[in-house]
């Protein structure tokens, strides 16, 4: 039998199917009893009895191997209901954890930096870490705080002022994980209120809700690398984003680590490891890579006196993305408005640029590009309204040399119903 027959959930309608089938073949027609019957309501009793003792049946098998294992709330091609489901540990997850010593990474908090330009002519503060709150405009329960940055906070009880006429980039992080704190550029104002002190969010913040069921199965595979059948690369990815145990690896402030891109580059001749960190929207926050390299110190064999180690945040490559499309008014029998295909093209950017490898695609010794039909199609493929797509930015392919990520920056463009 093809084990993939044995992976569909059993439904009260198939295994009624298959006992009026069986009890046809002894002359016994089930569908010939009138409803409330006692022959009836064995016939119910004794089906929904097999239903509620097998039903589980296919996803245990599934949850024996980590390509067709899921979590409540996960896609699973088997059983669309299972998306449904409150997101929760099950079978993948206990596979995850027990066969691969890895646990799987839950919310992660959006991280973003602000811009901050003293306009006065006085010195703004003194501001110290989490002090300073900003929220997404419309959206005031949506906050951000300013995080630790060592190299920075270094006034008298930790802390920094803001020259006048000075202007410095602060990393924020949000106070709620998960995606509901998602921000795209230009979407936070400050809360505090400094004289003079004005604040530009260029960039986007996303968080995780959980780790994706694809990225949980890659990050499984990494176990591996703690005894080495896959080369030292694999083991700077893992311990980048986990502990020992397999547990997610936690910032100072407890929070767990956003890492969700690494780029590990290495020569032989020099004995230098360069690891490059980035999250879904840029590069990654200090702190994430404070804690990684810390990590990765302690627990990455190999990292001794022959080799020299250095961890940094990627850096990013803004990516101006300008459009001109062309969409049905009507689709499908729906009326179909240009605010609703500028708002696909900007979630369809936004995930699609969450996907984009640190050093970007067809890489020749760790660089390589991202190219314009790439984003082009994109934004053709956002919404099914749209019949074409043009781009006057960018032009031509975006060039990512090593360690460089690339990050979607302003994005706008007409939409022209047809």
């Amino acid at each position: 039998m093809d084990l993939a027959l044995l992976f569909p959930a059993v439904t009260l309608a198939a295994v009624q199917a298959k006992f009026a089938g069986f009890a046809a073949l002894g002359g016994v027609f089930v569908d010939a009893w009138q409803a409330g019957d006692p022959g009836e309501q064995l016939y119910q009793a004794v089906t929904q009895t097999i239903e509620a003792y097998t039903g589980n049946n296919a996803q245990a098998i599934r949850a024996q191997y980590l390509d067709t294992a899921v979590d409540p709330g996960d896609y699973d091609p088997f059983d669309p209901l299972n998306e449904t489901l409150t997101p929760e540990p099950g079978g993948l997850s206990a596979l995850g954890l027990s066969m691969f010593f890895t646990e799987r990474p839950g919310e992660t908090y959006a991280t973003t930096t602000i811009t901050f330009t003293n306009a006065s002519g006085f010195p703004a503060g003194p501001i110290a870490p989490g002090g300073y709150t900003v929220a997404k405009i419309g959206k005031p329960a949506v906050t951000y705080r300013n995080a630790p940055m060592p190299s920075v906070y270094v006034e008298a009880g930790g802390t920094y002022t803001v020259p006048a006429g000075a202007t410095v980039t602060l990393d924020f992080i949000a106070e709620s994980p998960g995606s509901a704190s998602n921000v795209d550029a230009n979407q936070l104002e400050a809360v505090s209120q400094y004289t003079g002190l004005n604040i530009v969010s260029s960039g986007a913040g996303i968080g995780s809700d959980r780790m994706s069921a694809p990225n949980y199965r890659a990050l499984c595979r990494t176990q591996a690398s703690t005894t080495s059948p896959n080369g030292a690369r694999d083991a700077y990815l893992r311990w980048s984003r986990l502990n020992r145990d397999g547990s997610p690896l936690l910032r100072p402030d407890g929070a767990a680590v956003g890492i969700t891109k690494v780029q590990v580059t290495g020569s032989s001749a020099t004995g230098t490891v360069q690891v490059y960190y980035a999250d879904d929207d840029g590069a990654a926050n200090s702190t994430d890579v404070t804690t990684a390299n810390t990590n990765i110190v302690n627990n990455v064999v190999g990292v001794g006196d022959c080799i020299t180690f250095y961890g940094a945040a990627a850096i990013e490559v803004p990516i101006t993305i300008t459009w001109a499309v062309e969409y049905q008014a009507t689709y499908l029998g729906q009326s179909i408005s240009g605010t609703t295909i500028n708002a696909a093209i900007i979630a369809a950017l936004t995930a699609r640029f969450t996907l984009y490898p640190i050093g970007g695609f067809k890489q020749t010794a760790g660089a390589g590009t991202i190219s314009l039909e790439e984003i082009r199609g994109t934004v053709k493929g956002a919404h099914p309204a749209i019949s074409d797509a043009v781009l006057s930015s960018p032009v031509a392919a975006t060039a990512l040399a090593i360690g460089h990520v690339a990050k979607r920056g302003t994005s706008t463009g007409t939409e022209t119903p047809v």
